[in-house]
């Protein structure tokens, strides 16, 4: 994938949160607007079979700075892979989502596909969520940023399409359990995006809610609605000044 930073520069790498990411996204309204978008089973049908081979954006520094068209890049096309000893619990739980989402899209189509995609959708979540503390320290070892929300947010978001995959308890009572731990019911925002999966996590918890389920956490769940509540009146910009930009912003 090339990435534009500025009217000239290309980045050659593979950059799989946003790639995960825009694959959960492209499912999600498959799935609520299945009537509308006919086609989009089609459109992603290469996308989960490649989710699982993805590399972490974050992870590679070779082909940052090359500035060439693919076909010409002579610098080393390094991969890398997510395993107990060099965990990436932010990606294996945005591709947890992106699969789990898959696999209701799916579901109307081929049932048999749906099924695998949700079975990789729990491993890949385990996986992350038994390494997160693995993951937040390799990353301040290797010199990154350990922000709030480096894996915070793409386990919740990981748990809560989990449940509406599987109605299993289990998932709705991660995001419970952590959600102050992890910052679902602490983190307002007006941004979402594939770095940021704080209000895509609230919505989809609100919709319980909405719904008339999830009865037994309503405390939490009203907790989580009130802050999608912000992210949305920051959309309408009616937050008092912290709103959400309507302008493009520039790479």
């Amino acid at each position: 994938m090339q990435h534009q930073h500025g009217p000239r520069a290309r980045r050659l790498r593979r950059c799989a949160l946003p790639m995960a990411f825009s694959m959960t996204m492209m499912a999600w309204g498959a799935i609520d607007f299945n009537k509308e978008i006919t086609s989009a089973a089609n459109q992603m049908a290469w996308l989960p079979s490649d989710g699982g081979r993805t590399t972490s954006s974050r992870l590679i520094h070779t082909t940052a700075q090359c500035s060439v068209g693919s076909e010409d890049m002579t610098t080393p096309r390094t991969a890398y892979k997510l395993d107990q000893n060099h965990p990436g619990s932010d990606l294996a739980g945005e591709t947890a989502a992106a699969l789990a989402a898959a696999s209701l899209a799916f579901k109307p189509y081929n049932s048999s596909y749906s099924n695998l995609l949700l079975s990789h959708a729990k491993q890949l979540f385990s996986f992350a969520d038994d390494t997160i503390q693995n993951a937040k320290q390799f990353y301040t070892s290797s010199g990154y940023s350990a922000s709030y929300h480096i894996t915070n947010d793409e386990l919740l978001w990981a748990a809560a399409w989990l449940h509406r995959a599987t109605g299993e308890d289990y998932y709705l009572k991660y995001v419970v359990d952590n959600a102050v731990y992890m910052g679902g019911t602490g983190c307002a925002v007006k941004e979402f995006s594939w770095d940021n999966k704080y209000a895509g996590v609230q919505v989809l918890l609100s919709k319980i809610l909405l719904e008339g389920r999830g009865s037994q956490y309503a405390s939490t769940l009203k907790q989580y609605q009130a802050k999608a509540d912000y992210f949305a009146c920051s959309c309408v910009q009616k937050n008092d000044g912290y709103t959400t930009s309507r302008k493009p912003q520039e790479a």
